[in-house]
């Protein structure tokens, strides 16, 4: 925090963009006010009452929140809750893609498989890929923590490795026929930021069913709504190859104005 103040008195910015901020007190927030004439807004892209699907609370950020002159969130759902806790001015940014990262790259043999999962562990992640997990499907799983959370052996034989990132992250999903997505519960009825960087890859999206995504992608995705679902619609995409690549290229389509940059001119116009 002493090197964000420092930053502050050295050059004087008019805006100050917090990105959720769960370390940052209340009083913090105030001395950025002092320091400078500042307009000082966040964005939190986590769930502040639900944090990692958990009944556990930021508690620090939420004190903080009437100090900020704008609040950005990425659900109208946590609106009231924020402005229940004293949030002044609340206003949407939703998560997007970042384009110099998420295109559609060449694949690489030693990604290459009918499905993959990229992402970290979770109860609920395991729970919806265990049945293709004991199916014949050619599954792949990377991601932080399935080593060490997953007992199920099934599951466990499935995992190629840890996180993928950079120019790779790309690469794996464009060597999959279909790549999963499985929202976790803390991100209520929207999305995360696979859902929107699955598509700019070109690649097809198999997703947890949410309201938002399917508003945003339609039949650009395919849905699933429990696992046994995702077993089906996974076995329906890869025996219709023709039907994913349609679908892949609509969903590629749909995706294109939710850029990163897209977003950051909607926070400076609102500012």
């Amino acid at each position: 925090m002493k090197d964000l103040e420092q930053a502050v008195r050295r050059n004087s910015p008019d805006l100050v963009f917090v990105v959720k901020g769960s370390d940052f007190s209340r009083g913090n927030i105030e001395q950025i006010r002092v320091d400078s004439d500042a307009t000082i807004i966040n964005w939190n892209p986590d769930n502040p009452f639900k944090v990692r699907s958990k009944e556990r609370r930021m508690q620090e950020y939420l004190d903080a929140l009437p100090e900020y002159d704008a609040v950005f969130i990425w659900s109208e759902e946590l609106f009231a809750p924020l402005r229940e806790n004293g949030a002044r001015n609340v206003e949407l940014l939703p998560f997007g893609y970042t384009p110099e990262l998420h295109y559609p790259a060449r694949s690489k043999p030693k990604y290459e498989c009918a499905t993959v999962f990229l992402g970290h562990w979770s109860k609920k992640r395991q729970r919806y890929l265990t049945p293709l997990a004991e199916s014949d499907i050619d599954l792949s799983i990377y991601g932080g923590g399935w080593k060490r959370h997953c007992f199920d052996r099934t599951v466990r034989r499935h995992v190629q490795g840890g996180p993928v990132t950079g120019e790779e992250y790309s690469v794996a999903m464009c060597s999959a026929d279909v790549v999963l997505n499985i929202v976790a519960d803390h991100n209520l009825n929207a999305y995360n930021f696979r859902s929107f960087e699955i598509p700019a890859t070109g690649s097809a999206m198999l997703t947890t069913h949410t309201e938002r995504q399917e508003e945003i992608f339609g039949d650009g995705a395919a849905y699933a709504n429990d696992p046994e679902e995702l077993l089906s619609e996974t076995r329906r995409l890869l025996s219709n190859p023709d039907e994913r690549q349609r679908m892949a290229e609509r969903g590629a389509d749909r995706v294109q104005p939710h850029t990163i940059r897209t977003r950051m001119e909607r926070v400076i116009e609102t500012v």
